[in-house]
């Protein structure tokens, strides 16, 4: 650990006291680490580990294990994460809602928020995802496509352009980029780009996101903000800000959980605390105005409906949903639900929405996003061991011992990885070069 910041000391003893040396002792330790399964597909991992109790399925193991060499972890069925952000779901189920909600990850990748919040929903409602840095928003998708629902719009924006959405969003979850001192253990490097200019510059900035995206929230609804920093000026004063100059009133939150430190405004995790990195999280309400419209424009969009084309049918088993075509001429597999946020986003720029199914072409290749699909239906299989799974994973091409042909859907404990063409002797690997891991 690099010797820490004279401001940054100063500060945590002034609000720490005498938890100060507890604080400093823990950042010595190994980071615990938490994972999250996936409700939607099937597995009964960690099971004999210790439960997250604010958590549904979410564990704080014994070990770190290699996470990038687990064939379950590239198929979806697990999420590794921060306990502390966990605390998400507690605070979401809380929230009166309507039953279909729809709601905005503003600054979501990599996406560990927005796969809880799509199992929270349980394919109720619509999750914009969202993240305006192209190579982080890659990540998002990769990671929101492992999970596998189709309730799903994500796009690459910044805050400003979501003004035009006025009144669209029930709930709003803004994690906003900070200053990082929540994960000066887990990230050391963090410690050497922390200066006060730049816990200042995070505090702005941080008004700058919030004070443009809220104009999308309905009356009534919900704004979650959260950090991974214990500054007062990045957390409690944003909140604070909001409440007095912005219509939104807060929601007073109940520290249940043991060493959770209820705030002026919201709860924080300190690492020596509780089983967590650093955070905080806080819940207002936008107060009702009357003289709102709660409704969002229903303007024409750059989609063209199309219908389910013959190659793409025996892979799907909802045949309620809409195929769509974008301007780029991909194909995607949406609900009218997904449909109707899509044309109220008009003006965004949109990467991915439902379940991406790739070109449609004489000769169809899926799009790998849809072998990791709940939606998917698909009978040609092959299950594979483990070492395959991983050759797999590393763009291996795989022995065809069974002398099979054409398309199938390479499965480990039968949870879907990917694509493969089979053909003479061999089966080709179509897992897509970006997603490949290092493996030999």
């Amino acid at each position: 650990m690099p010797e820490l910041p004279k401001d940054f000391v100063l500060y945590m003893q002034s609000i720490l006291g005498k938890d100060y040396e507890a604080y400093l002792d823990c950042l010595s330790e190994k980071p615990p680490v938490c994972v999250r399964l996936n409700p939607s597909k099937p597995n009964k991992l960690f099971q004999l580990e210790v439960p997250i109790p604010y958590c549904t399925q979410a564990y704080i193991l014994k070990d770190r294990p290699h996470f990038h060499h687990d064939p379950m972890f590239h198929a979806g069925s697990y999420y590794v994460q921060e306990a502390g952000s966990m605390y998400l779901e507690q605070l979401f189920n809380n929230l009166e809602l309507p039953t279909h909600p729809i709601i905005l990850d503003l600054c979501a990748a990599p996406g560990g928020k927005s796969t809880h919040l799509l199992s929270c929903l349980n394919h109720n409602g619509v999750l914009v995802s969202n993240e305006i840095i192209p190579s982080r928003n890659k990540v998002l998708q990769q990671n929101i496509y492992r999970w596998g629902y189709d309730n799903v719009i994500i796009t690459q924006a910044d805050a400003t352009s979501y003004e035009q959405c006025d009144a669209l969003f029930d709930v709003m979850l803004i994690d906003a980029p900070c200053s990082g001192e929540g994960l000066f253990r887990k990230d050391p490097d963090a410690v050497s780009h922390w200066s006060k200019s730049t816990v200042e510059g995070c505090s702005r900035r941080q008004l700058d996101i919030t004070q443009s995206a809220i104009h999308a929230l309905k009356p009534g609804g919900y704004l979650i903000y959260s950090t991974c920093t214990f500054e007062q000026s990045e957390n409690d004063d944003v909140v604070k800000s909001l409440i007095l100059n912005h219509g939104f009133r807060q929601i007073k939150l109940q520290a249940k959980d043991k060493g959770i430190v209820s705030t002026s405004f919201g709860l924080q995790f300190f690492p020596h605390l509780t089983r967590s990195e650093g955070f905080y999280i806080s819940v207002l309400q936008k107060v009702v105005d009357h003289n709102s419209l709660l409704s969002y424009s229903n303007q024409s969009h750059k989609y063209k409906s199309i219908q389910l084309p013959d190659q793409v049918k025996p892979f799907l088993k909802d045949a309620e949903m809409l195929t769509i075509e974008n301007y780029k001429g991909e194909a995607w597999y949406v609900s009218p639900a997904v449909l109707n946020i899509l044309t109220s986003l008009n003006h965004i720029p949109v990467k991915s929405a439902g379940i991406p199914l790739g070109r449609i072409t004489e000769k169809y290749k899926p799009h790998p996003a849809l072998a990791l699909s709940n939606k998917l239906h698909y009978e040609n299989q092959i299950d594979v061991s483990d070492r395959e799974a991983l050759l797999f994973l590393s763009g291996h091409t795989l022995a065809n011992t069974e002398n099979r042909k054409g398309l199938y859907l390479l499965t480990f404990k039968q949870c879907a990885l990917g694509w493969v063409h089979a053909v003479d002797g061999r089966l080709n690997n179509l897992y897509p070069h970006e997603w490949r891991i290092q493996y030999r």
